[in-house]
């Protein structure tokens, strides 16, 4: 793998980090519109579920996926990435965790499957290690992804109870707890809806 070795280098890797850290936000936040930023209209995702080569389908994956989780986050590692002219080649450490309410082995139930009376107020936690290995593309000067397939290192699935967004101490009252909505703090700080000062 050649050094970094000149501006434009630097630029195309924080151009690609910009694509990863979208595709984050966009999936925890349940932002469509800010995935669709993230891919090619011609890209294609293979997640070992199936093969999928039309943006849309994806998304309404995604949106699917969402919507069959109480609480979603992919937390990011630092991507090794390689530069090949228009091309790069990026592998990308990713932890994940989704929160499915009912029980859902041997896999998730998924809309518009309604849960039943006695699958309800049960919860499991889907825990993931992997890699994101993706092939992206520079096109007008925009980097965003042409290929991904996901490696999986290790996967946990835990029975567990519902996790409060309530303190459970006195006194911090006034937390600012995330949603994945456009009243999220940092929905309405990107809006320019409040000073952080």
């Amino acid at each position: 793998m050649k050094p970094v070795s000149t501006l434009e280098d630097l630029l195309d890797r924080e151009a690609i980090r910009d694509v990863l850290t979208r595709y984050a936000h966009g999936v925890n936040r349940k932002d469509i519109d800010l995935l669709r930023t993230v891919y090619w209209p011609d890209a294609v995702e293979d997640h070992g579920t199936g093969v999928h080569s039309d943006v849309e389908e994806m998304i309404a994956g995604f949106t699917m996926i969402a919507g069959a989780s109480v609480d979603v986050f992919h937390h990011l590692g630092l991507p090794l990435i390689r530069l090949e002219g228009e091309t790069a080649r990026s592998s990308t450490y990713v932890f994940c965790h989704h929160r499915v309410e009912g029980q859902s082995k041997p896999h998730w139930t998924l809309p518009p499957e309604p849960l039943t009376e006695d699958r309800k107020n049960t919860f499991q936690d889907f825990f993931m290690g992997g890699r994101y290995i993706d092939l992206m593309e520079r096109r007008d000067g925009e980097w965003r992804i042409k290929h991904r397939k996901i490696a999986y290192d290790w996967f946990r699935v835990v029975d567990g109870q519902k996790w409060d967004t309530d303190y459970p101490f006195p006194g911090y009252e006034n937390f600012h707890f995330g949603s994945p909505s456009s009243l999220d703090i940092g929905a309405e700080h990107f809006r320019g809806a409040f000073d952080p000062s």
